[in-house]
């Protein structure tokens, strides 16, 4: 934040929550598996939601995309 990489008033604690929060519900609630790139996918959401500019999609950045919207299946 001191960088003003991130929006003016992130709530830290409420990134930590949206980091673990899908990973958690994997483990307990559903029956897929935690593939590998799964923790990269949720970090990249969380940032480009509380980054200071829109972040590029996915595309742009060279990653896969198979749906149009920047996730990959």
């Amino acid at each position: 934040m001191r960088r003003r990489d991130l929006r003016p008033g992130t709530d830290p604690k409420l990134v930590h929550e949206l980091l673990f929060g899908p990973v958690y519900h994997r483990l307990l609630f559903s029956t897929e598996p935690l593939r590998k790139n799964d923790a990269a996918r949720i970090v990249d959401a969380v940032l480009d939601g509380i980054a200071a500019q829109p972040a590029l999609s996915n595309e742009f950045r060279g990653a896969p995309s198979s749906n149009g919207h920047g996730l990959v299946e």
